[in-house]
């Protein structure tokens, strides 16, 4: 069959399955914009880094075989050697407050001293050489440092964990910027009494802390022991102790990592790792919740990351309730999370591209940083060569002022057949002036995790969109890219809703654009469609169009027949359910409601009227029965 007859019987499926409403508007869901920042020549080793709040500069450290501190500017510029340990070992710990004025580094390696300085390199001091012994018949401490020291917004106090064998040593202490004021904060023994009932004094607590955090002005301060868990026999968990205001809490357990928590800006809101034994399946899940004292369970944002998973890496954007956060072996990349919406996508699984440049594995990225806006962040990309870059990136709503630009992306039509008899045309416009593009790939994503092998094309460019006029492509160099043979790739391929991640790189080999879109499909055979194979398979809520908008909008979402529960095989029957769609200011006040009845499964879609708001962020919740879905808009006037 040529390309024209399969584009003529593309066609053909649009109209037939046109009455039965699975083609949409495609949306663009949200966009994020890559640029390599740094440009090393040869293996870097590193260890430590971290992004200003204001997102303006970044800090990082090297080991193996030369410690050094460094700071460069988010736009690539200014790469500056602060420090040159000049010896080897594990890199130090490094921290940045809030505009990037000051930086902080801490000696890993023996002595665990801590350094402060400009950001340029100027003014370096070290602040902290011997701390005071709590038992006045024995010398002053040498610092012992395990976690990485923290520096407040304004730069004026650095905190930090010392462990000790003697517990009223062991703690967390703090410092001024100038080296004075150097006291301790609490000690593990006071904090075992209150909070535990315990008299420590018998032991050494050299395994006081693996993870720490304070809020912007230190008014909280975040700690995990895994203490008293390893006394029997637990290996896995820790208990997590908020300090505010001169009072302990305890706000549960978490699973241990190399920082497996994190705390606001504001002090009141919490992002935890927690283990969860999960009967059916015999084994320790990871769930990470959004929690605040004495709030209980909390918001749960990524759940059911098997025991294979362990938490290494988190960190709060501010007061918004965004958060980036990593997973080790693999099983959650670099990811976004956000507690309104409670839910979370994998911002950097864009391996296609990645083993293009020469090895360059985003999904298993390292060290990742976002400021305080939750719109950018940056990471170390996995290297197979050992030259790992620095990259920084921008999350938008679009990919339109992005650079490479990826706009107008279509699915035609937006679903494929189990039975690859119904294929579908990809196609996206793609510019980078002035250069030239070098690659646009696709994936399937599915419940925010990709789908490796979903989807397939002719090769020989199976995931790949072109603009050569061949292959389906209709004009050479138009800047439209297309795939006209997109299909299901494997039988055993999950029917359901997908999102589509197109990610495009220009000859500098230093740019990506990534977009994801949907709504996309894939369903049963052609010849077994029926009215109840045609309903949905998933709830879903799809992002209003036009968006950004003024003043209407609309807003679609399906409701199914039947969800399988995430724990077990029941399925839970919608077949007449309570439905509300509910529309929420940037507070979290409701402002209206747009949907309030029971309503069978099917495709639904509403228009919204904003003539009466003012402009602004608002975000639309779906709810049916237990379920919720969130999805933000900007109202433009």
């Amino acid at each position: 069959m040529n390309h024209s007859q399969k584009y003529f019987i593309v066609i053909l499926s649009l109209i037939f399955f046109s009455s039965f409403k699975i083609i949409a508007q495609t949306n663009v869901i949200r966009s994020v914009e890559y640029q390599q920042i740094s440009s090393f020549e040869n293996h870097m080793g590193i260890s430590s880094m971290k992004l200003s709040s204001d997102g303006s500069k970044i800090v990082f450290a090297t080991g193996g075989y030369t410690r050094k501190v460094y700071t460069i500017n988010s736009d690539g510029s200014g790469l500056k050697l602060i420090y040159d340990f000049a010896n080897t070992g594990f890199g130090p710990f490094v921290d940045i407050n809030a505009n990037g004025s000051k930086i902080i580094w801490c000696d890993y390696i023996g002595t665990g001293e801590i350094f402060i300085s400009n950001s340029d390199g100027s003014s370096i001091n070290k602040i902290i050489t011997l701390l005071p012994n709590p038992d006045p018949n024995f010398a002053d401490m040498k610092p012992e440092i395990p976690v990485p020291p923290r520096i407040t917004a304004d730069g004026i106090t650095v905190y930090f964990i010392h462990n000790h064998r003697d517990p009223k040593g062991t703690g967390v202490w703090e410092v001024y910027s100038d080296g004075s004021n150097l006291q301790q904060v609490f000690n593990f023994s006071n904090m075992a009494i209150e909070l535990f009932g315990r008299n420590v004094n018998e032991f050494w607590t050299t395994s006081f802390s693996s993870g720490f955090d304070i809020s912007a002005n230190a008014e909280a301060i975040l700690v995990g022991t895994p203490f008293f868990k390893i006394e029997v026999s637990d290996y896995n968990r820790g208990d997590l102790v908020v300090f505010k205001n001169g009072t302990f809490y305890h706000l549960g357990e978490y699973a241990v990592g190399n920082q497996p928590f994190s705390v606001s800006k504001d002090g009141n809101s919490f992002l935890v790792f927690s283990r969860e034994f999960i009967d059916s399946l015999g084994y320790d899940v990871i769930n990470i919740n959004f929690t605040q004292i004495g709030s209980g369970e909390g918001k749960t944002v990524v759940r059911n990351l098997d025991n294979f998973g362990t938490s290494q890496f988190s960190q709060i954007a501010g007061e918004t309730g965004k958060a980036i956060v990593l997973g080790a072996n693999g099983r959650l990349p670099i990811s976004y999370v956000n507690r309104i919406s409670e839910s979370y996508f994998d911002i950097v699984s864009i391996d296609a591209i990645g083993n293009y440049l020469g090895g360059f594995g985003f999904s298993s990225s390292s060290l990742p940083s976002i400021n305080w806006n939750g719109d950018k962040f940056c990471f170390l990309s996995g290297s197979a060569n050992g030259f790992s870059q620095i990259w920084i990136a921008s999350i938008n709503s679009n990919g339109i002022a992005s650079t490479p630009s990826i706009s107008e992306v279509e699915f035609l039509p937006n679903y494929v057949t189990l039975d690859k008899s119904i294929i579908s045309t990809f196609k996206a416009h793609v510019i980078s002036a002035p250069y030239t593009i070098e690659l646009v790939t696709f994936e399937a994503f599915k419940d925010e995790k990709i789908q490796n092998g979903a989807l397939k094309s002719d090769w020989p460019y199976n995931g790949i969109l072109v603009d050569n006029g061949e292959s389906g492509d209709e004009s050479s160099d138009d800047h439209y890219f297309t795939n006209n043979s997109v299909q299901v790739n494997l039988l055993e391929t999950p029917l359901g809703d997908y999102t589509i991640r197109i990610a495009a790189l220009n000859s500098t080999l230093k740019q990506i654009t990534m977009v994801d879109a949907s709504p996309f499909k894939i369903i049963d055979q052609i010849n077994d469609i029926d009215d109840s194979k045609n309903l949905p398979t998933e709830f879903a809520l799809y992002q209003n169009y036009p968006n950004p908008f003024n003043p209407n909008t609309t807003i679609k979402y399906s409701i199914p027949l039947k969800v399988k529960s995430e724990t077990s095989n029941v399925a839970s029957d919608f077949s007449l359910s309570k439905v509300t769609l509910k529309i929420y200011n940037i507070l979290g006040r409701e402002v209206l409601t747009l949907v309030n009845q029971k309503q069978k499964p099917g495709n639904y879609e509403v228009e919204f009227d904003a003539k009466n708001l003012s402009s602004g962020i608002y975000f639309y919740k779906l709810q049916a029965r237990e379920l919720t879905l969130t999805k933000k808009m900007i109202l433009l006037k």
